[in-house]
């Protein structure tokens, strides 16, 4: 079924039947109204997933090209980890412990890591871009569902926006990501995990939020981390 929200194409959850395993499928249709944009970021991600390799990273399976009487397109696959994404687990109830937020955000941060140590940003890290597989024991392995908006800092464009409200910081609307920006939305992100809102949804005084919950329910250090990585400046 449908999995996270892509940018400009479809993305699909199936299962591999012959090697028995999990994959992502995504599939652009080209017509004569699709974006040139939308195209780009579906070949980038195609090439970034066969020419990178992380444990966040979807490893490539396979692409080609299709045409059928109901249309022409691109197809990608892509290996999964398998769970579900982290919005998902907030829309069925979840409550995340400080322990499994602090397991995701290393994960994503050694992602992070490695995207910025080549010169990439993310550009949409937000709850819906990322799956990963829970058990009542242990966080499974963090991945990101969604590459097409990864680029080379220095290859922007500022007169395109890439992001999504309530989890971009403000110099990234002026179409100019900083590799602090994907910082930000990480927290952004853990928290929306914490408190199943995002940073347009909570008090402001100008671009700064102040984010707080109870000491019960993450320590007071943890939160002061999180809200180190939401400072606009």
């Amino acid at each position: 079924g449908p999995i996270g929200h892509p940018f400009g194409y479809q993305q699909f959850l199936a299962n591999d039947t012959k090697r028995h395993r999990p994959v992502v499928i995504k599939s652009l249709a080209i017509e004569e109204n699709t974006p040139t944009g939308d195209i780009c970021c579906f070949e980038r991600e195609r090439h970034l997933i066969e020419s990178l390799t992380h444990p966040t990273i979807p490893q490539y399976i396979d692409s080609f090209r299709f045409e059928a009487t109901e249309g022409k397109g691109l197809l990608l696959v892509q290996s999964h980890h398998g769970g579900q994404t982290l919005e998902e687990y907030i829309a069925n109830g979840k409550t995340f412990s400080e322990a499994a937020l602090k397991s995701i955000a290393k994960q994503l941060l050694q992602g992070l890591i490695y995207f910025h140590g080549k010169g990439l940003v993310h550009r949409d890290i937000k709850p819906s871009n990322v799956a990963v597989r829970l058990t009542e024991a242990e966080v499974g392995q963090a991945s990101w569902l969604n590459l097409g908006t990864v680029q080379y800092i220095q290859a922007q464009k500022t007169d395109a926006l890439v992001g999504t409200y309530g989890y971009m910081p403000p110099e990234q609307v002026g179409g100019q990501a900083a590799f602090t920006s994907d910082l930000y939305s990480l927290g952004a992100t853990l928290v929306y995990l914490t408190l199943g809102r995002h940073l347009g949804e909570l008090p402001r005084k100008g671009y700064a939020v102040q984010f707080a919950c109870s000491p019960s329910r993450l320590s007071g250090n943890f939160q002061q981390w999180i809200n180190w990585l939401i400072e606009p400046r």
